[in-house]
């Protein structure tokens, strides 16, 4: 009798939202969630040490809507660990999380939640739409093609026709809090796919509904849109790591997960970041020669990298 209480108690959704020097922008998130056709939700705001003036407006949404939730950390530990404070309290049978910068339209909450009690599923994802400061919109892949289990999952990650962000996404709420996923501090590149894989890795079933149910707004001084540092050059070796820890388990699967390693790492490389020495540290040397592109890629991927890489030689050598 308590557990059915305890589930007719809590809210559907529970949206997790990290906050970090977002003053600009928390307002228009918060004010997405409010608007949604889906009333019955938890909305946890996760204080990370902001060193500006997001808190102050979110305590000011706070006193007009009983639903938000307020957890502050005493030091600043990056997006992952304050994802992991948020699931780790929330109460909602589902679980999402939205970056402070980024919205929800109407109607997107209530699309997941639906899709989720209708397939019984573990993990529903909906479409992206990106929000670049000009040119037009336009939707990131969001297939499965293969199927709806865990394996097949993987299969649609490693040939990129599903991201591996958490965002846009309801999580069944036992998925995340019934295990301990590797999670890391300050990790603001490839934390995404560090968690995701881990989760996907426990999920059952896993479905997608064709509707737009995240707005990803391009933010020119976000982490993804400036040049990487050791940190965060790190924390995408590290990224990879998981990924080659998790899939190798599944042989059937073992030339995609090689072909897509290798592709990350040459896409660094030409890049111009020093990516080897991340890379071997955290265990992917055989993904750095000459010989790996070779022995992993594709022709016609081979030609194209080997082009850029002698053009690339041929600019520093003119810069020199």
């Amino acid at each position: 009798t308590s557990k059915r209480t305890d589930k007719m108690n809590s809210p559907k959704v529970s949206i997790c939202i990290p906050v970090y020097n977002a003053e600009k922008y928390i307002g228009r998130c918060i004010e997405s969630i409010q608007h949604q056709s889906m009333n019955d939700i938890e909305i946890i705001i996760i204080n990370d040490c902001t060193l500006d003036k997001s808190m102050d407006i979110v305590r000011q949404f706070a006193r007009d809507d009983n639903r938000i939730k307020i957890i502050e950390h005493d030091i600043n530990l990056g997006p992952m660990i304050a994802r992991r404070t948020g699931y780790s309290s929330a109460k909602g049978e589902f679980i999402t999380f939205c970056d402070s910068d980024d919205t929800f339209p109407n109607g997107a909450l209530d699309a997941l939640y639906k899709q989720a009690i209708n397939e019984d599923a573990d993990i529903v994802s909906g479409i992206i739409e990106y929000v670049p400061i000009c040119g037009k919109r336009y939707h990131w892949k969001n297939r499965l093609s293969y199927g709806t289990n865990k394996i097949a999952t993987f299969r649609s990650l490693l040939k990129e026709e599903f991201a591996h962000n958490l965002c846009s996404r309801l999580f069944r709420k036992e998925l995340l809090q019934n295990h301990d996923y590797e999670t890391y501090e300050h990790a603001t590149n490839g934390e995404d796919a560090m968690l995701f894989e881990q989760v996907v890795d426990n999920a059952s079933k896993i479905v997608t509904v064709d509707y737009i149910v995240y707005e990803y707004w391009q933010n020119i001084s976000s982490s993804s849109q400036v040049r990487l540092k050791d940190q965060a050059l790190k924390s995408i070796a590290r990224a990879n790591a998981i990924s080659v820890k998790i899939i190798s388990k599944y042989p059937e699967l073992q030339n995609c997960l090689d072909e897509r390693i290798s592709k990350s790492f040459w896409a660094f490389k030409l890049a111009n970041y020093d990516i080897d020495k991340y890379f071997s540290e955290a265990g992917l040397s055989k993904y750095c020669s000459l010989n790996s592109l070779f022995k992993y890629q594709k022709f016609s991927n081979i030609l194209r990298i080997l082009f850029k890489l002698t053009y690339l030689k041929t600019i520093n050598r003119s810069a020199c």
